[in-house]
């Protein structure tokens, strides 16, 4: 429950600044949170929570918008069946509305990935997280 906790308050404090009531941000800070306790193995960092909500928060939490919702698993299922890879590069390329690396000229390959673990609640590929052991070696 202190992950939990931690990690609402992180996301509440980068939130703050973004104009919404508070009453629309609570859902969206108990989804994260849901969806960063399933991906505990690979905590983000403070830059990439900022990144996520700054990028990712404004079309995928944007009910009037056709992206896939956070906190909706099925509008995910068909995206996670597609693998970790061929997700990583829709990101990067764009796909149908979702523009190339989804506005987020700041993200790097690493950052991508943690914004794709805290979107659908996939869980990191051991591909993946072996490939980016032996590049940080």
């Amino acid at each position: 429950m202190t992950l939990l906790r931690d990690y609402s308050a992180r996301i509440l404090s980068i939130l703050r600044p973004i104009k919404r009531s508070k009453l629309a941000v609570l859902p969206w800070i108990f989804t994260v949170s849901l969806c960063l306790v399933n991906t505990a193995a690979a905590a983000p960092s403070e830059r990439q929570l900022t990144l996520f909500s700054n990028n990712c928060l404004q079309c995928h939490a944007a009910p009037h918008i056709s992206a896939p919702q956070l906190g909706n698993p099925s509008d995910w299922e068909d995206i996670n069946a597609q693998g970790e890879e061929t997700v990583l590069k829709h990101v990067a390329e764009g796909m149908g509305g979702m523009p190339p690396l989804g506005y987020c000229s700041a993200c790097d390959e690493q950052d991508l990935r943690q914004l794709i673990y805290l979107m659908t609640g996939m869980q990191p590929s051991i591909k993946s997280s072996t490939q980016h052991s032996k590049e940080s070696l």
